[in-house]
């Protein structure tokens, strides 16, 4: 459904979600850009982000889509194309996830020390996770 401004409004019950934006409040500190979904093999909601100015991706866990989220956790490090470069960002493509959650495919991007300014190398990565008990 949407609303009459424009906004997306949700049909479930979701806790820890208010109608006023004045009510938002820091889940935790991480990239800009992120990927959330619901993790069929954890029972938990999965986000996936770059580390800002590293090379590193990580994932965070939480219950509930308010939190709270767990402390991060390296899934991997991404060799760095130059010495002066990290990585720009990543996502996790839930589409191409099997084995029930466990095998997750994820892309990021990193500065392209040959190209034109801004331009990025663009890199495919097959992550396995596991149920932590």
């Amino acid at each position: 459904d949407r609303d009459v401004t424009g906004v997306q409004t949700c049909a479930l019950p979701i806790s820890g979600f208010s109608a006023r934006l004045e009510d938002a409040a820091n889940l935790f500190t991480g990239h800009w850009f992120m990927t959330v979904v619901h993790s069929a093999l954890l029972g938990r909601w999965l986000v996936v982000y770059a580390e800002p100015l590293s090379n590193a991706i990580v994932a965070r866990t939480a219950a509930e889509l308010s939190g709270p989220w767990s402390e991060q956790v390296l899934l991997f490090k991404t060799p760095p194309p130059s010495a002066a470069t990290w990585t720009v960002d990543a996502a996790l493509h839930d589409d191409y996830t099997e084995n029930g959650g466990q095998t997750l495919y994820l892309s990021y991007s990193r500065p392209d020390p040959n190209g034109p300014l801004f331009a990025n190398q663009m890199v495919w990565v097959r992550v396995d996770i596991a149920a932590v008990p």
